[in-house]
């Protein structure tokens, strides 16, 4: 039995306006300039206190907030994104048809809250095509941890009576995806529409990349010929 497991924000789903809108709410609560959309999106992949640190800082790698001021920044980031995660977060044209073409089980693993995550894709109807989302909270370690990995197969095998998942690749827009992929032993397919560029990509390790949604199908059947059974 073969799995694909998917990444989600900038690999499914276009929704750094939603991000950038609630991460420039949060910086105005605490009495902030709004960024620019360009340079949230450099925030994001390692989960919703990173973002919202890096969103009070103005940068990657500025100051740190205190414990207690990140803890409430994040719990109003967290209502906010409740209300505003669907309003102009959207499906990457051609995804759809492209995970109705792919022959097997598909799961999400993202960095994003679990809850919030499953939400969204019941709101988009990802979970229509990918019944397993795992998200930070429902493991231990995030991404580029294996974590989310064996529990996403593990579930999918549990949803398909105990059936041994044989070869598996996970597909990903950045090099934190990469190092997920690496960590549990999958094959890694990079996507050029999202975070990560090709050398990023490459360079995590990636085994084909998809330039176009179009490409993402025959990428995932490469990678698959390549993967090697599942260790775990």
């Amino acid at each position: 039995m073969d799995a694909y497991l998917f990444d989600l924000d900038g690999t499914l789903v276009d929704s750094i306006g939603d991000i950038a809108e609630c991460a420039n709410l949060v910086r105005d609560s605490f009495g902030l300039a709004p960024l620019p959309e360009t340079r949230i999106y450099t925030f994001i992949g390692e989960g919703s206190r990173h973002l919202v640190a890096r969103a009070l800082a103005g940068t990657i790698d500025g100051p740190t907030p205190d414990d207690a001021t990140l803890d409430e920044a994040v719990r109003r980031w967290v209502a906010l994104y409740e209300t505003h995660m669907m309003k102009r977060t959207r499906l990457f044209p051609g995804i759809d048809a492209a995970l109705r073409q792919l022959q097997g089980l598909k799961a999400i693993v993202t960095n994003k809250p679990g809850d919030s995550a499953r939400q969204l894709c019941r709101r988009a109807q990802l979970d229509d095509f990918c019944p397993v989302i795992i998200g930070m909270g429902d493991v231990p370690e995030r991404k580029p941890a294996r974590d989310g990995i064996d529990a996403a197969l593990a579930r999918l095998e549990a949803l398909n009576g105990g059936q041994k998942i044989e070869r598996a690749v996970f597909v990903g827009d950045s090099p934190i995806d990469g190092g997920a992929a690496k960590s549990a032993g999958l094959p890694f397919v990079g996507v050029l529409w999202g975070l990560g560029t090709r050398a990023e990509l490459e360079s995590a390790g990636a085994i084909a990349i998809a330039e176009r949604v179009e490409d993402l199908v025959g990428c995932c059947a490469r990678a698959l010929l390549a993967s090697k059974p599942i260790k775990r």
